[in-house]
């Protein structure tokens, strides 16, 4: 066989194998859209928005991701984890303002993209960053389940949590209503089913296909527009474009000025990037074969998707675990899935309206379902093995955890987590300024022990420069520094320094120099070990 003729094989090859990448790609996209159209629709009632506006959101971050991509298989979108924020922001500087915000923080995260800023946001304390999820997951439990009960949330994580035996109790009651007793039901079947299909989806894999969010609210709907149930229903106009709120673009500029919106601003950058840069890290340790991802690119990309988001005043976007997973797991095999999710969702927007009445199939979904799927998602939220794997780096990393999520819960979600950032800074300022020094001494040998427990920083130098002018000038002194977490330049100069004054006086000083030149070079330029505090 001639060169060319194994060269036009193998180019023929490369394109059908291109072209069963596309299928795949398509596929997985269908399979994402099933499982993103219940929950984007769930984030923008929970959010106190219009349900169309998840969808628009879905498909800008589907659209956005798929164009630029530092992680091929990410999907960005409306997330649970940022419903907190948005709620705060449309109930405490109202619906108008929220394009603004969006817009301003996709700016910022676009910018931060192009100057290669995004390991700025992964140089959070895990310890925070668990706390933010858990408080969110546990804001979104506290809030859904008056929805299941087809009641409003009571406004704050504190507030929805002191009411919720409350509206058990008058749900209870033989005089209330049957519509919330109903409800109530019908969320509880939805996360029951979530549960049992994805006890079936690990028996029959084949069955993957099938979404647990899309078959249980197929299900619940089915059961209550059967049987003609009197409750909440998703409330969607015949023209679904009328729920768009355009922002008013000439106020943005006198916005700027205001301190609670720029509060905002800097909250919303701060989630959706970490938690995009966070799915970035998980998704490619899914994907086999991925390569190194580019989290600039990552930030660039959501922050253009904010932008676009901002403009068009929907919901903002951040990196979506749930769907990205999903996107995997389906056999996707680059950026085109996300791309193509952003296809499906136009032509269901567009489309199927004129087609098969698109308002009147989503408003068969009782509430209280999509309710129940967001208390399910916000217990996926809170990482219990990761709780416990804290644990393992000492009580204070337990204690920040604790800290922010009862803060994010008992206050508001940015005064949690600028708690818990600076309780982590304030443990690292303690770390490296702490230093103990335990002094044993041989009396009868006339030799001293020294062990140097914690950071010798030019901080604790006083300290140091105390106990060895302390000692008696002829004796033989041994200073141990395998417990030693830092060691700087000044402790150093003044321990060589002392050694000589010391040998002058008839003294012995003995030192693992080894042992502390590593501590000295391998501790600059990492983080401290874990305390044992």
């Amino acid at each position: 066989m001639s060169q060319v003729t194994k060269n036009t094989a193998g180019s023929m090859e490369e394109k059908k194998g291109k072209q069963r990448n596309l299928v795949k790609d398509l596929g997985a996209a269908l399979t994402v859209f099933f499982v993103a159209l219940p929950l984007s629709i769930g984030v923008a009632v929970a959010s106190g928005v219009d349900p169309a506006w998840g969808l628009f959101s879905a498909m800008v971050g589907g659209i956005t991701a798929g164009i630029i991509s530092g992680v091929p298989l990410q999907i960005n979108g409306p997330s649970p984890g940022l419903i907190v924020i948005c709620y705060e922001i449309v109930h405490m500087l109202g619906v108008e303002v929220l394009g603004f915000v969006v817009f301003l923080a996709g700016a910022v995260q676009m910018l931060a993209g192009k100057l290669r800023l995004a390991q700025v946001f992964r140089a959070i304390s895990p310890s925070v960053i668990l706390g933010m999820l858990t408080g969110i997951g546990l804001l979104i439990i506290f809030s859904q389940i008056h929805v299941m009960l087809d009641t409003k949330p009571a406004g704050t994580g504190i507030d929805n949590l002191l009411t919720i035996p409350g509206a058990l109790w008058h749900m209870a009651q033989p005089g209330e209503k049957m519509s919330h007793k109903l409800a109530a039901m019908l969320g509880v079947l939805t996360i029951i089913t979530l549960l049992l299909w994805q006890g079936v989806i690990r028996v029959s894999p084949q069955l993957k296909m099938l979404p647990a969010t899309l078959f249980s609210v197929i299900l619940v709907a089915f059961i209550a527009n059967f049987f003609g149930l009197p409750v909440k229903f998703v409330d969607l106009p015949e023209n679904i474009f009328n729920t768009l709120h355009w922002p008013e673009y000439t106020n943005w500029l006198g916005l700027l000025g205001r301190y609670d919106v720029l509060l905002s601003v800097l909250a919303l950058v701060f989630i959706s990037s970490a938690e995009t840069l966070l799915v970035s890290m998980a998704i490619t340790k899914m994907s086999k074969g991925a390569r190194r991802p580019d989290y600039n690119k990552s930030l660039t990309s959501i922050g253009v998707g904010n932008l676009v988001s901002g403009i068009l005043g929907v919901l903002p976007l951040s990196g979506i675990i749930v769907r990205s997973a999903v996107n995997v797991e389906a056999g996707a095999t680059s950026k085109y899935s996300s791309l193509f999710l952003g296809m499906w969702l136009i032509l269901f927007l567009l489309l199927l309206p004129l087609v098969f009445h698109l308002p009147q199939f989503l408003n068969w979904v009782p509430m209280s379902c999509l309710g129940a799927v967001l208390v399910y998602t916000g217990f996926k939220l809170i990482d219990i093995s990761a709780i416990r794997e804290l644990s393992s780096y000492g009580k204070s990393e337990l204690v920040i955890f604790a800290v922010t999520v009862l803060a994010i819960v008992v206050k508001d979600l940015l005064f949690g987590i600028a708690l818990g950032v600076v309780l982590a800074a304030i443990k690292i300022l303690y770390i490296f300024t702490h230093l103990e020094i335990d002094v044993k001494e041989d009396y009868n040998n006339r030799v001293i022990h020294i062990d140097l427990i914690g950071s010798a920083t030019f901080m604790r130098l006083p300290l140091l420069a105390e106990t060895l002018e302390d000692l008696p000038e002829d004796a033989e002194v041994h200073i141990h520094v395998n417990k030693l977490d830092y060691i700087d330049h000044a402790c150093l100069e003044l321990m060589m320094n002392w050694e000589k004054e010391h040998v002058a006086t008839q003294g012995k000083l003995i030192i693992d120099w080894e042992e502390l030149f590593n501590t000295a070079t391998s501790t600059t330029d990492q983080t401290p070990q874990k305390d044992k505090q």
